[in-house]
């Protein structure tokens, strides 16, 4: 059986929980503004839009299971929250549709990139998901978690500056109206 070392588990399983707790309290916050995104990436009939208010306590259990007693479970539940997220908004993209992809913070339309990075967190779930190995942690564990996890922290967000950016840049050459021209 495959074992993922215990400390890589930990930051992996933190990693995803500092994407999904932000994620879900923008949700429960403004439900109203989610439920619209959700209702705009035109894919549930609307009867069934009443599940979007349900994304927000499902990314909040993620949330709450990678950092608690459910690592496990906590990936399971992300990796499966990610690829929906993934497979809607590549949807939308191959319709042609510019949307906000509903990530919470700042406004972001939809992306290729925003898919890869999903996907790519898919994996990182994954991997979270694995048992864990039997090894004991050190203290030198602490400081790689640290700095791991900080170092987690600069590269979403410059990932998302440079993806909020690269939509902007877009917009501005192709002439979007709404967006700054160069």
């Amino acid at each position: 059986m495959i074992a993922i070392d215990p400390l890589l588990s930990m930051i992996l399983a933190t990693c995803l929980a500092l994407v999904f707790a932000p994620a879900a309290w923008h949700k429960l916050r403004e439900r109203d503004l989610f439920a619209a995104q959700v209702q705009a990436y035109a894919i549930l009939p609307r009867r069934l839009r009443v599940l979007a208010h349900a994304l927000g306590p499902l990314e909040a259990a993620a949330a709450i299971a990678l950092l608690g007693g459910a690592p496990g479970a906590g990936a399971g539940l992300a990796a499966g929250l990610l690829l929906m997220y993934a497979l809607a908004m590549a949807l939308n993209l191959l319709r042609g549709r510019v949307l906000d992809c509903g990530c919470g913070g700042a406004p972001q339309p939809l992306s290729w990139g925003l898919v890869v990075r999903n996907l790519a967190m898919v994996l990182m779930a994954l991997a979270a998901a694995l048992p864990r190995d039997a090894r004991e942690l050190t203290l030198d564990d602490a400081w790689l978690f640290g700095l791991a996890v900080t170092a987690w922290l600069v590269l979403l967000a410059a990932l998302n500056q440079m993806l909020r950016q690269g939509s902007s840049l877009r917009g501005a050459v192709h002439g979007s109206p709404g967006r700054a021209r160069l």
